[in-house]
């Protein structure tokens, strides 16, 4: 879920969304990830993320994840420490 942190106006193509989301794997496990992404001309821009918790088997898991977006789909690389 991204919350619009900064509205295009109207001489500014770019709009900023603050992002949160929750991972679930099968086994309950979950990873917490946060950050900014950019929308220019209404598309979403590749991003970093933080990863900012988890459960289970990756309680207490730091790290980023890479966000990048096609048509169809939403592409997650996830770099944990």
């Amino acid at each position: 879920m991204c919350t619009l942190t900064r509205l295009p106006e109207p001489h500014v193509t770019q709009t900023l969304g603050n992002c949160v989301v929750t991972a679930a794997w099968n086994n309950g496990s979950t990873l917490t990830i946060q950050g900014i992404v950019k929308f220019i001309s209404q598309q979403p821009q590749p991003a970093p993320l933080a990863i900012t918790g988890g459960t289970g088997q990756f309680a207490g898991a730091v790290g980023s994840v890479n966000v990048s977006f096609t048509k169809n789909f939403k592409i997650l690389v996830i770099h944990l420490r």
